[in-house]
């Protein structure tokens, strides 16, 4: 029984170090359980759907928090997906290689928008679930005890990644595409799985219907700008500046002006030549 008492003992320690290290009691960071309803984290993206290519911005939020005025945390990415870009911290935040510590003045709970990041969705992320998870590494409570959170992973952002094309049974959804000045119309399928897609056409693109020409000249005259826009969408502008050349067309005299004309050449043969005769004050 002794012999029995003492190896549940034994065992009952190896435990207890394995749950409570002893260098965490030395530390002035000690080891406490992690409570998840001590916090509220929010993990959210605007991303109405995924695919591969996509770059999706993902959001951490803090709603609740019990009174920690400090905490550090790491993004954690699944296969197939990895940061891009620049983070956009939220309260007052350092960044730290992939990692990012939040804090707050004096006893001022740490809470709002911790930071938001984007998540490259590789061309060759493999298929299914892939999560959007971070760890809290740790935190600071009011007063400025520390505690250390032991690295507890929170999976908090499902995303779906859908099958390769060449393995998809495809479910394609058609969109009517209105034809413009420079594309074509007709239906493209899209696969709500995958993502393959393809175009057929049914009608050509309309091309350009351009309005009245405009020429404007500089006031020196030393340039001429001719512009026309499409009737059909304002957006497509055609122009072309070019530098006036000048001839003297009558010299001044006691009565007289001195008439310069201006004369503008254009390339785009969509522009006729332009000339304007400029007068100067006759000779005193």
């Amino acid at each position: 029984m002794r012999l029995l008492k003492r190896t549940l003992s034994i065992l009952l320690a190896a435990c207890m170090a394995l749950l409570f290290p002893l260098s965490a009691l030395a530390d002035e960071l000690p080891y406490v359980p992690f409570d998840p309803d001590q916090f509220v984290f929010l993990v959210e993206t605007t991303a109405a759907s995924v695919k591969r290519g996509d770059v999706i911005d993902v959001t951490i939020r803090l709603s609740t928090n019990t009174g920690f005025t400090e905490l550090s945390i790491t993004p954690v990415l699944d296969d197939g997906l990895s940061l891009t870009g620049t983070p956009v911290n939220g309260v007052v935040a350092a960044s730290s290689g992939n990692g990012f510590t939040f804090s707050s003045s004096s006893a001022t709970k740490v809470t709002g928008t911790l930071v938001t990041f984007s998540v490259l969705v590789a061309n060759n992320a493999p298929e299914g679930k892939a999560s959007v998870s971070f760890t809290v590494n740790s935190l600071k409570k009011a007063g400025g005890a520390s505690v250390q959170a032991k690295a507890i992973t929170i999976n908090k952002l499902d995303l779906q990644i859908p099958a390769l094309a060449g393995d998809c049974e495809h479910q394609y959804v058609v969109e009517i595409v209105t034809a413009t000045c420079t594309q074509p119309g007709g239906k493209r399928y899209t696969c709500s799985l995958c993502s393959d897609s393809y175009f057929e056409q049914e009608t050509p693109a309309l091309g350009h219907a351009w309005g009245a020409v405009t020429y404007t000249w500089a006031d020196d005259h030393s340039t001429c700008t001719a512009t026309r826009t499409c009737t059909r969408d304002a957006s497509h502008v055609d122009t072309e500046t070019v530098t006036a050349t000048s001839q003297v067309k009558q010299n001044a005299s006691c009565t007289d002006p001195e008439i310069t004309t201006y004369t503008a050449t254009f390339t785009n043969t969509a522009f006729s030549t332009q000339t304007k005769d400029v007068e100067t004050a006759a000779a005193p």
